[in-house]
């Protein structure tokens, strides 16, 4: 086995040869950095090659080549998903309407409301005035005529309760 010494002396007469080749000799280009890894080796006492390191970098490629095709397939996935949230919110917003409609289909239950309260007024007035003859054609039909209006007031209040529960959800009224 030899010394660290010897190393050293070896190294050095190594050195030289490669300077004594010159600037663009094949063999110090292809020595370039080694040398001084032999110097490491020597001084740390360590086994660090040139090979190990080239190999490494390979490897490391490799690692580097697949997370990259990772990286790339998750980002394509992440924009199709983006895609999908984008139109899933356009879809929801389609469907929500601003304040301003809220307002409107309020006003038209209210007047729906009012006509149907104005229709089962009528039909009890002409309910009272065929009072005395429950079996006509006129009573029967004016009773009918009542209790569908009457059906729609209460329908349409209760619509009109739902409205105003969204309506006061989205001005942020809480109960």
């Amino acid at each position: 086995m030899t010394t660290k010494e010897q190393e050293r002396k070896a190294l050095e007469k190594i050195q030289k040869i490669v300077a004594d080749l010159g600037e663009n000799s094949y063999i110090g280009t292809a020595l370039d950095g080694a040398l001084n890894l032999a110097e490491e080796n020597i001084d740390c006492d360590a086994a660090f090659s040139a090979r190990y390191y080239i190999e490494e970098l390979h490897r490391s490629e490799g690692k580097l080549n697949e997370a990259e095709e990772k990286i790339s397939a998750l980002e394509k996935e992440m924009a199709a998903q983006k895609e999908q949230f984008k139109q899933a919110y356009e879809m929801a917003n389609r469907r929500i309407l601003s304040a301003e409609d809220m307002d409107a289909v309020k006003t038209l239950v209210i007047t729906c409301i009012a006509g149907f309260k104005t229709d089962a007024n009528d039909a009890a007035e002409r309910i009272v005035a065929e009072a005395e003859n429950p079996k006509s054609v006129n009573f029967q039909n004016a009773v009918t005529e009542h209790r569908c209006a009457m059906e729609g007031v209460k329908r349409y209040e209760e619509l009109s309760k739902r409205l105003t529960a969204i309506s006061d959800n989205m001005n942020g009224v809480t109960e």
